[in-house]
């Protein structure tokens, strides 16, 4: 019994567990066995487990690339929140291979254009340029982060002196449900 705690300890996946339990109740019923064999054969096996549960992958590769041949400068995508320079694309290195470990959020940055976008493991981003200016990449996911972050600041800039300042409190919920629901029916209309 204390060599199947020992196991839940260093294993703690659930097969490997259920496996591990009928091993243990079965090798503890061979009487037949010594017990240096038995010793030996633990060691073995949780040395074999040990090293396929270490080969996982920690660190995934994705690619970014740049879409557009209208390039004028550099454009740099950053961590949003450290402004950490993950990766530099221009006219001469259009694509480049990043190691991530976790989703992180990220800023793509072309002069003064920003462009919110979401680098997940095994999942490459393409990045357009618009004849506009404007950046957009191949993600769903990454137009709807843009539209939430500039219609927050575009209702911020609209109504903080009013939150900020009212005596009314009651006033400020209905405020905010009333834009809940025009955000919601401008994204619902999208989507369809």
């Amino acid at each position: 019994m204390k060599s199947l705690c020992f196991s839940t300890i260093f294993v703690p996946k659930r097969r490997v567990i259920a496996f591990l339990t009928c091993y243990f109740s079965y090798t503890n019923r061979c009487s037949t066995l010594k017990k240096n064999e038995m010793k030996l054969k633990f060691i073995v096996f949780t040395s074999i487990l040990g090293i396929l549960f270490s080969c996982n992958k920690n660190n995934q590769e994705i690619e970014i690339k740049l879409n557009s041949n209208n390039v004028s400068g550099k454009i740099s995508v950053s961590e949003l929140i450290t402004k950490k320079l993950i990766i530099q694309l221009s006219k001469d290195s259009l694509m480049k291979k990043i190691q991530l470990k976790d989703p992180i959020v990220a800023g793509i940055y072309l002069k003064e254009r920003t462009y919110l976008t979401i680098l997940e493991p095994n999942k490459n981003l393409s990045i357009s340029i618009r004849p506009d200016s404007s950046l957009t990449t191949n993600k769903k996911s990454d137009s709807l982060l843009n539209y939430l972050w500039k219609s927050q600041a575009k209702f911020i800039s609209k109504n903080s002196s009013f939150i900020f300042k009212t005596k009314n409190t009651d006033s400020i919920p209905i405020i905010f449900e009333n834009f809940k629901k025009k955000r919601e029916s401008e994204i619902n209309t999208v989507v369809k």
